[in-house]
């Protein structure tokens, strides 16, 4: 009887739904692209593509989270040709 009383309980558990499960996917599929970016594990082209696709799928991080204050005082190859 306690069987019986334990699938109860379990069936009454709402289940997600196929959407709700594949936004919980490619939310753990980012997760893990951007582990890598910061472990360092891609290639230049490869991290190129990963944000191109994450960025699909995510919003984009606030600006104080995307660039570290060295990145925003580096010169651009265009400036510094001029």
């Amino acid at each position: 009887m306690d069987e019986q009383q334990n699938q109860t309980t379990e069936s009454s558990e709402p289940q997600p739904t196929s959407s709700q499960v594949q936004t919980w996917a490619v939310s753990i599929l980012v997760a893990a692209a951007r582990m890598g970016q910061q472990k360092g594990v891609f290639s230049l082209e490869e991290a190129a593509l990963v944000s191109r696709a994450v960025s699909i799928f995510a919003p984009a991080a606030p600006p104080a989270q995307q660039e570290s204050p060295e990145e925003e005082t580096a010169a651009t190859p265009e400036e510094t040709a001029k």
